[in-house]
């Protein structure tokens, strides 16, 4: 059966998130994100696409791109890293499934 307790402190300063069994799921404590280098490029790759790449290829091949408002077109300039970025875990997940 899953017990879902309290956020409990465990030795070596982890965090237990959930407990089924003897089974303990804990978070990680020693990961530094701010060195991680996927997280720089998911950042730079992501704001290239709605900064530069989606404006500059929008306003030359579709037509409306001209009407839309300032909002609408912030909008419509992150669509593109959106689904990007959804094709990207879609892939990984079938990965994990198949292979792993």
């Amino acid at each position: 059966s899953l017990r879902i307790p309290a956020i409990t402190n465990l030795p070596g300063g982890s965090l237990a998130l959930w407990q089924t069994g003897s089974m303990v799921v804990t978070s990680p404590t020693s990961f530094n994100y701010l060195f991680s280098p996927v997280l720089y490029a998911s950042f730079i790759v992501t704001f290239s696409i709605c900064k530069l790449f989606s404006p500059i290829l929008s306003s030359k091949f579709l037509k409306f791109y001209s009407t839309l408002s300032d909002g609408e077109k912030d909008f419509w300039n992150t669509l593109p890293s959106s689904t990007i970025h959804a094709l990207f875990v879609t892939l990984a997940g079938l990965i994990v499934v198949m292979f792993e």
